[in-house]
């Protein structure tokens, strides 16, 4: 199952690393740290951001797969402000 997390804007330069330090301070260290384990996969979906500069920031749509069905299940009851986000459109 997909769940989308969170949305950020950030620097066009930014790495990994540093796209992840935004995602964390988005969306707090008890959600981040849940996400880390091995049974998540975060997916990253760059776009043009909307108000900002193209040729400056990026925007980051963050998805988390989850494979396993109990465990989908046990992150819908654990965390619903996430499941009741809407998904942005493509």
């Amino acid at each position: 199952m997909l769940f989308w997390i969170c949305y950020i804007e950030c620097k066009l330069h930014h790495n990994d690393r540093l796209e992840n330090i935004w995602i964390r301070r988005e969306v707090g260290d008890d959600l981040w740290y849940t996400m880390n384990q091995d049974w998540c996969n975060i997916v990253k979906r760059h776009k043009v951001p909307n108000g900002l500069p193209a040729d400056v920031y990026k925007g980051v749509n963050v998805y988390l797969e989850i494979d396993d069905s109990k465990r989908s299940s046990w992150f819908a009851l654990a965390y619903p402000a996430v499941v009741k986000a809407k998904e942005t459109t493509w």
